[in-house]
């Protein structure tokens, strides 16, 4: 936190523009592995649509295998989404998210560590009270 405060401008937007790449990556990346998987679950759709089962009893494993697909099948509307408001957002709104995220951590951090600290008397007493009483 205290190094991102100490930032002047440029470097600021240099940081955002930083983490605004590594975003759109991310995202592109994440997209085309999820483009990639529902081309191999199309590939198994059309196979087991093609597939005549045996008997009557086997019907229910054909739909069963359709239902899996279906639903195992990527959403790339919502990736889509995120990565053209990764675009669209400015390198100075990455820096601005990287202070409140570094801000939450260290409220986070020093609330569990006060309870670990807490925790830790706690214990020490019952060692001491054990100690106290052979």
């Amino acid at each position: 936190l205290a190094r991102l405060r100490a930032i002047d401008d440029s470097e600021k937007i240099a940081f955002g523009q930083a983490e605004k790449d590594a975003e759109i990556k991310r995202t592109e990346e994440w997209l085309a592995r999820d483009r990639v998987q529902n081309e191999r679950l199309a590939d198994m759709e059309a196979q087991v649509g093609a597939w005549v089962p045996p008997t009557s009893e086997h019907r229910g494993l054909k739909d069963f295998m359709l239902d899996q697909i279906k639903i195992s099948k990527n959403d790339l509307n919502y990736l889509q989404k995120s990565l053209t408001e990764a675009k669209a957002k400015p390198p100075l709104a990455y820096y601005v998210a990287a202070i409140s995220g570094a801000k939450r951590d260290v409220d986070y951090y020093a609330e569990e560590n006060a309870k670990e600290i807490e925790q830790t008397n706690g214990r020490n007493e019952w060692i001491r009270q054990l100690r106290a009483s052979i």
